[in-house]
């Protein structure tokens, strides 16, 4: 990054102009600030409700703002603006990497009853339809499949997909390669589902 890039200010996006918090998501370049309502995101989100809840254990409780640095911005925004209910400025087709994004951030959050609503706008079934032997045709991999149906909650699809995984995975000089040497996206991997 030039000199030049670290002096370009944050861009503002107020998802409510009245927010009381201010989220600074993403990193470097993909940075932005968000300013939202606190109490929006702790309806949306008991995960966010324990981290910013007035009066709540951790530090951020009492912050006015709050920095994610390991999310994505856009893909933050679309999350926000349905828990802002601006349906309106929510995009009505997502292509796989963003939906993979998406699922990424309401499994970390908890959030997938607030996103449930698009799933259909989304096609996230024509995504899911697909087996591990038919993937190749929608170009997904076997980690973003296995995260999408485990975040879904779809059990009978995620077993596939994990099953999968199991049988074509191997460690390639120390890292996680699938059957075609492809190194397999950690942060596609649900937070849980392989201790279960």
């Amino acid at each position: 990054m030039s000199a030049t890039d670290s002096d370009q200010p944050t861009p503002t996006i107020h998802v409510d102009p009245q927010g009381d918090l201010t989220l600074t998501v993403g990193e470097n370049s993909a940075q932005k600030t968000l300013i939202v309502n606190r109490q929006a995101l702790c309806f949306a989100s008991p995960v966010l409700n324990a981290m910013l809840r007035k009066g709540g254990p951790f530090a951020e409780n009492s912050a006015q703002g709050v920095t994610l640095p390991d999310d994505s911005a856009g893909v933050m925004l679309i999350i926000l603006r349905i828990a802002h209910l601006q349906f309106d400025q929510v995009p009505k087709h997502i292509g796989w990497e963003s939906l993979v994004s998406i699922m990424v951030l309401v499994d970390k959050y908890d959030m997938l009853k607030i996103v449930q609503p698009f799933m259909h706008e989304w096609n996230v079934g024509e995504f899911l339809s697909a087996t591990p032997l038919g993937r190749s045709k929608v170009g997904q991999n076997s980690e973003e499949c296995l995260s999408m149906a485990w975040t879904l909650r779809d059990k009978e699809v995620a077993s596939v997909w994990l099953q999968n995984m199991i049988m074509n995975v191997k460690y390639v000089a120390g890292v996680l390669c699938d059957e075609n040497g492809r190194q397999i996206r950690k942060d596609c991997l649900p937070s849980n589902a392989l201790s279960q």
